[in-house]
């Protein structure tokens, strides 16, 4: 029986790099074991680390103005939240703990590492030691269905029938990427049983060339 918690989160940046760049938005979403909604997180966050470098088109990407940025809630501050947030689905052993989900969550999980080492803290101190990636799921799901070409958010959300009404701002992306990941997650957890026996024959059909 599982018992981990799940955060679906993301993160808007003012560039590609997080050595060079900082989060300036984060939108996280707490689901319990069965997938159902039990906590919210956004925020803006300002510089931190020395971090000043903005793109163009990264800002273009979020509709945030540099205004926005400078008067948002400290670094610190936000990222004690964030903290805080995690600590709340972290139950008493670590293979339990939250297991973070993302879409083409490489990405944010750069940047949330770093932002996490600035305040002197690892981030795999607080989350299960890997992560799911619901980009990659898609592809699992979508291999051989030749309508879908794309697997960015949005077309994602017009596979599933999802509204997503402000892409590029943290939490409806957020809000996007958990209904996916829970009927993703809903598709995978069939009560059949897989035979086995089957699988494993070398004569199976499912081995002949």
């Amino acid at each position: 029986m599982n018992s981990n918690n799940y955060i679906v989160f993301d993160v808007e940046t003012g560039g590609l790099d997080p050595f060079k760049s900082h989060i300036t938005q984060i939108g996280m979403i707490a689901l319990s074991p069965d997938l159902k909604v039990i906590g919210t997180y956004e925020s803006m966050i300002g510089q931190y680390a020395g971090l000043n470098k903005y793109d163009a088109k990264a800002l273009k990407v979020t509709g945030f103005t540099l205004a926005q940025i400078e008067d948002s809630p400290s670094a610190l501050y936000v990222f004690q939240e964030v903290l805080d947030f995690i600590k709340l689905y972290i139950p008493k052993t670590k293979s339990d703990y939250p297991i973070l989900v993302g879409q083409n969550v490489e990405f944010d999980m750069g940047f949330l590492t770093v932002f996490f080492d600035h305040f002197k803290h690892d981030l795999r101190d607080y989350v299960f030691n890997t992560y799911i990636d619901t980009l990659a799921l898609s592809k699992l799901k979508f291999a051989l269905d030749k309508s879908v070409s794309q697997y960015n958010l949005t077309a994602l959300s017009n596979k599933f029938h999802i509204s997503l009404t402000e892409a590029h701002s943290a939490l409806p992306d957020v809000e996007a990427t958990a209904e996916i990941f829970i009927q993703m997650a809903h598709l995978l957890r069939v009560n059949e049983k897989p035979n086995s026996e089957k699988s494993l024959n070398p004569r199976s059909n499912y081995f002949q060339i």
